[in-house]
């Protein structure tokens, strides 16, 4: 029995593959970056069906949106009326707005917060129609 002799690898003539490195993360800071500071609250903001107010004086106060369609007849009216500018408030809170609302508005020890809120109170409720109050639309015919 003749056993050869293994034969000898032939050299290879690809260099050997550098060994490969990693790149280091990127230093992380020891201080952690300061939150943004919030801006300042909304005076009123929209909420589903409720206008949330912030008072100068009387904190936080919530206003339904819903309106009956009754009302919503005599609001959308309410340009035709020739209810004078300076009575406007009046006839919201009086006749068209709930009256727990109204009563809400009326009782805010700043007045200037009662005829704002109530105003945006309008607006909101217009909004919520897709067109501003008492104003109506193209026709669709």
């Amino acid at each position: 029995m003749t056993t050869e002799a293994p034969e000898a690898a032939e050299p290879s003539t690809k260099k050997p593959a550098a060994p490969r490195t990693r790149k280091p993360a990127p230093a992380k800071s020891a201080a952690p970056k300061p939150a943004p500071e919030p801006g300042p609250k909304p005076r009123s903001i929209i909420v589903e069906n409720t206008l949330k107010c912030q008072t100068n004086v009387d904190g936080e106060i919530s206003l339904s949106l819903l309106v009956p369609y009754k009302k919503m007849k005599v609001l959308l009216k309410v340009e035709d009326a020739g209810i004078p500018e300076e009575e406007i408030v009046d006839y919201i809170l009086e006749q068209i707005m709930a009256p727990e609302d109204a009563e809400t508005l009326t009782g805010l020890q700043d007045g200037a917060d009662t005829l704002l809120f109530a105003m945006e109170w309008m607006q909101a409720v217009g909004e919520k129609l897709g067109d501003s109050v008492g104003k109506s639309g193209p026709s669709s015919s």
